[in-house]
């Protein structure tokens, strides 16, 4: 690396608004002429940080027209983009396949480790199977690491099981490459690191002569590593980095440990030959920030995240690294709150999330990588109509086209099984054209006459006789008589198609489920029209229907690998499918509120950031259990330890931290289960305690008291105690033994079903064989002792 290059690093240290600081350095060095920002070109991590900069730049126009540079994002490129990066020499990318669908692939694995001699794996278990195995796979990819070198880990280093384990990994490493040459396709994570190198190779050979900036990452994935190394070398390229500590004293760099926040920055530092010293300060100057409170945020951070060795040093050397006082000036607009539940810290989040709209123009983010919070949030919000953009989405599965066809799906399984007829009938999809007056009045004769009647007769009985049991439905009027003409027959056919699609295979499969999905959700049981019906035709008429409609499309592809298929796995499959997409609203979010995951949240500007879910776990993650590859296999051969991905998650922890307005939340207790706090909140609370410092000052009760009157009622109505007194002509004469018990416990009860006669339906699954089976023994022995 040449003395030109290594001055070309810098860096926006945490706390400081990276989009905004980066378009106004790139202004300023454009100055007056307006066609210098359209002659650079500015490298991102993610689609949305694109989206922060473009902004930011807007917002610094102020109502000026802006030429903008051209921006990309790192990973993204396709071959079009790739060409006129390269300036036009697009034949050096000709030999690039396109890549496989995932979840083709995924079948396909699943397909080879159901072929493993000695196992004996459903089709759904072998598919979960091969998603673990598809992600070890791009964690290969992504590393620059191959397959084949799974040679050369030594077998006799792991136990037994492993051993068998790694012997169908060397076998995959075999077939695998020549499954995908046959189809003229490649692992997409593989095709994205192919694409970044070629780039990276072509400037490197013929230096861009246009501005390069690369700015927002970390250089984590091998590959970007490079061409951050290749951008910092071009005459007229810049990298850009998140959060580098221009503080850290650059003597102790060689004690930075991979897993503090400033260790992904080291290894990234190393490849590119750069010292720490040689990463200067973005030349941009931002003035809307308290610069002494910015640097005793910074201070706290770079003790929180000291190593072991040096809090150690602040007992048993009793330095007092940070004063009181400068403990709480570091804490200053930091609120942190502990709540019981999930459900109370998402109305928190959501109550700050809220007052910031109150303020003109005011931002506000909320990161966390706890998908079930997020939801809560959601949730929370919506009751003020404040809809809120999920970097994350939601799953496919969670829509509820999704659900509906999923419980389409089950009923086809078992169609005599009371409850799942229930599930599908009940379901706000089903049966549209009724109006909700007659599909409540279908739902509910079905229940009291069929399902939960006290008559022997089952709904399979009444399915299979309908000609004789259809006299014995009583007081229904036409809208229900006239369901069941049509129902019944219906039903009686997706029985008979149901049982015999095994043997017609996946696609045919396919058609019938979509088709009982669009009967029974437009109320028409014509089977006729089953013919001519087009799989993929018909999109819902609601918010998910072109999401799922693109998903089935992917799925429906998937018949030329399966001949044959049992209905259980299909149902897999299908939940497969739906459980791989990702729903994302499209109109009607606000524009002022976000919900980020870590890496989205490292170059998004915000006046308020909540740090949610510090909770050892979540935040830093626990270490996932990979089917595949034991830590010391992955560690061997190469793939990252558990070092970068806490290196990741500190450094993410302390780019929220050092933001101006923070509030950290946790919940005490998930799922019914104590929660630990995270180690750096844990940390933040013990170096408050050598510095003499009370961090009790940082729990905020204001928003709790807001909080505990969300739900209050100011003009509560209040109900007596019931105490009925009915006539004693219609008071019951004689109880059972049983009875007196209960009426001397709960009165009411007695009341309930003596006198309103309220009897308790029986369930939808009462085994009705059984309470036979009962009958008949009891009139047996009744008949015996009379005689």
């Amino acid at each position: 690396m040449s003395h030109l290059a290594t001055q070309h690093v810098y860096s926006i240290e945490a706390g400081l608004p990276f989009s905004r600081m980066l378009a106004q350095g790139l202004i300023e060095e454009a100055g007056d002429d307006v066609t210098g920002l359209a002659r650079m070109m500015v490298f991102l991590p993610t689609r949305r940080a694109a989206r922060a900069l473009q902004d930011a730049f807007l917002s610094l126009a102020e109502g000026r027209a802006l030429l903008l540079p051209r921006i990309h994002v790192i990973g993204s490129f396709d071959e079009d983009d790739l060409s006129l990066l390269m300036a036009g020499h697009g034949d050096l990318l000709l030999d690039v396949p396109p890549a496989i669908d995932p979840l083709e692939r995924q079948a396909l694995l699943a397909q080879l480790i159901q072929k493993v001699p000695g196992r004996t794996d459903t089709l759904g278990q072998a598919m979960e199977l091969a998603g673990a195995l598809a992600h070890l796979m791009d964690q290969v990819y992504t590393e620059g690491l191959d397959l084949s070198d799974l040679v050369n880990l030594v077998p006799e280093d792991f136990a037994k099981h492993w051993q068998i384990t790694l012997d169908f990994l060397k076998i995959l490493s075999e077939y695998w490459p020549a499954i995908l040459r046959e189809k003229g396709v490649i692992d997409a994570a593989l095709r994205r690191d192919i694409l970044i190198r070629r780039l990276t190779e072509f400037w490197t050979k013929h230096p861009a002569s246009d501005r390069v900036i690369a700015a927002g990452s970390t250089g984590s994935i091998p590959a970007t590593a490079e061409f951050l190394k290749c951008v910092a070398g071009l005459p007229n390229g810049q990298v850009v980095l998140p959060g580098f500590d221009l503080g850290e004293h650059f003597s102790r760099w060689d004690e930075v440990h991979f897993s503090h926040p400033q260790g992904g920055f080291k290894k990234l530092l190393s490849r590119m030959n750069v010292r720490p010293d040689q990463v200067k300060k973005w030349p941009s100057v931002f003035h809307g920030y308290d610069e002494n409170k910015l640097q005793a945020r910074h201070v706290l951070a770079r003790e929180i995240m000291a190593h072991d060795h040096g809090t150690m040093a602040w007992r048993e050397k009793n330095i007092q690294h940070v004063s009181a006082d400068d403990f709480q000036f570091g804490l200053s607009d930091v609120s942190i709150y502990e709540t019981e539940t999930q459900q109370d810290e998402a109305e928190i989040i959501a109550l700050w999330l809220r007052s910031v709209l109150e303020g003109k123009d005011k931002k506000a983010i909320l990161i966390t990588p706890d998908r079930n919070l997020s939801r809560r949030v959601l949730n929370v919000c919506a009751r003020w109509g404040v809809n809120l953009d999920d970097s994350a989405g939601q799953p496919l599965s969670k829509s509820s086209l999704a659900i509906y066809m999923t419980l389409v799906a089950n009923f086809m399984k078992d169609i005599y099984d009371p409850v799942r007829l229930m599930a599908v009938l009940k379901n706000s999809l089903c049966m549209t054209v009724h109006t909700p007056a007659d599909k409540a009045e279908i739902i509910c004769q079905l229940e009291k006459q069929l399902l939960r009647n006290d008559r022997h007769l089952s709904w399979s009985t009444f399915v299979r006789d309908y000609d004789e049991n259809c006299l014995t439905l009583q007081g229904v009027s036409p809208v229900v008589t006239s369901f069941f003409q049509e129902f019944i027959p219906f039903v009686r056919w997706v029985h008979g198609v149901s049982s015999a699609v095994q043997s017609s295979g996946f696609s045919h499969f396919v058609k019938v489920h979509l088709f009982v999905s669009q009967a029974l959700h437009l109320g028409e049981f014509a089977i006729e029209s089953f013919d001519g019906f087009d799989v993929l035709g018909h999109v819902y008429n609601v918010e998910d229907g072109r999401d799922i409609h693109n998903a089935l499309n992917q799925f429906s592809k998937l018949g030329g690998l399966f001949s044959d298929i049992a209905l259980t796995d299909y149902c897999h499959l299908f939940d497969i499918a739906l459980s791989s997409g990702v729903l994302r609203q499209r109109y009607g979010i606000h524009p002022r509120v976000q919900i980020l995951g870590q890496m989205e949240a490292r170059v998004i500007d915000a006046d308020l950031v909540v740090m949610a879910g510090l909770n050892e776990g979540v935040w830093p993650a626990d270490d996932s259990v990979d089917p595949w590859m034991s830590r010391p296999m992955q560690e061997q051969f190469g793939l990252p330890t558990s070092d970068q991905s806490l290196s990741l998650s500190a450094h993410d922890f302390v780019q929220g931290f050092c933001q101006s307005h923070v509030v950290m939340t946790r919940s005490t207790r998930i799922g019914g289960s104590p929660s630990v706090p995270c180690r750096w909140l844990q940390k933040l609370h013990v170096l408050a305690e050598i510095a003499g410092a009370d961090v009790s000052r940082a729990y905020d009760n204001t928003v709790l008291s807001w909080k505990n009157y969300l739900d209050v009622r100011h003009n509560p109505v209040t109900f007596l105690q019931p105490a009925p007194a009915p006539d004693i002509s219609v008071r019951p004469t004689k109880l059972s033994v049983t009875k007196i018990e209960t009426w001397l416990k709960d009165p009411y009860s007695i009341y309930a079903s003596q006198i309103l006669k309220l009897i308790k339906l029986p369930p939808l699954c009462e085994e009705k064989i059984a309470a036979m089976r009962g009958s008949i023994v009891h009139d047996i022995l009744d008949q015996f002792n009379r005689k």
